[in-house]
């Protein structure tokens, strides 16, 4: 079975974060970066009804908003 946290680096656990429709991604996206120093781990993925990005912090771990 195909799993999100094997297909990144490490085995880390994943927060998922659920945000409202009202947020602008790409600038969440630029706060975590900037606030958090996490790096953009993989691409972006957008569909018709859904965004997901993956960072990866700098402890490690990963985090993800859908």
């Amino acid at each position: 079975m195909f799993s999100l946290a094997y297909s990144t680096y490490g085995f880390s656990p994943i927060l998922n974060f659920e945000i409202p429709q009202a947020e602008d991604m790409n600038d969440l996206l630029q706060k975590a970066q900037t606030m958090y120093h996490c790096s953009l781990d993989g691409d972006l993925v957008e569909d018709t009804y859904l965004k997901i990005a993956c960072l990866r912090m700098e402890e490690g771990m990963t985090i993800s908003l859908t």
